[in-house]
């Protein structure tokens, strides 16, 4: 009995004397926390409106077009946004003839966008949405013939 007394207490005596500690540790949990989205780089045309050409005379006409000099015409609208803090540059084909009637040649043709020449570009801001009035004209070194026309202007935006 003796001994197990000695034992014991030698136990008790070690395990305090050399800092021994029974109690259990608790043990960290860890969560990953994922987070998606998606940047575009680019340009993106949000939506358009076609516009329509008319003749610039009753009797006679040389042209057609859709900026205001030439009655009844209504001008073609884009909207584009380009996720670039530099903005972009937005440019416009000249007018092509999809559909004419047979004879109908032009000499001069042009696109606007906002008033200014199409292939000279214009400047937007970037990372906002940009609405763009679309023009064009086409000449004819003689009367152009009577029937349906239509034209296709090719907007093009690239990001500086």
């Amino acid at each position: 009995m003796l001994n197990r007394k000695l034992i014991i207490s030698a136990i008790m005596f070690s395990g305090t004397f050399f800092g021994v500690s029974f109690s259990a540790q608790a043990v960290p949990a860890n969560q990953d926390v994922f987070f998606n989205g998606t940047y575009a780089s680019g340009c993106q045309f949000n939506s358009k409106t076609d516009g329509t050409v008319t003749p610039n005379a009753l009797f006679s006409a040389t042209s057609l077009g859709s900026t205001a000099t030439y009655n009844g015409a209504t001008s073609g609208e884009v909207k584009v946004i380009c996720s670039s803090l530099l903005g972009a540059v937005v440019t416009a084909s000249e007018p092509e003839a999809v559909t004419a009637p047979t004879g109908a040649t032009f000499s001069v043709k042009a696109s606007l966008l906002d008033g200014l020449p199409g292939t000279t570009g214009k400047v937007i801001t970037g990372n906002a949405e940009s609405t763009i009035k679309v023009d064009m004209t086409a000449t004819s070194a003689s009367p152009i013939p009577t029937g349906d026309y239509r034209f296709k202007v090719i907007v093009t935006a690239t990001p500086n």
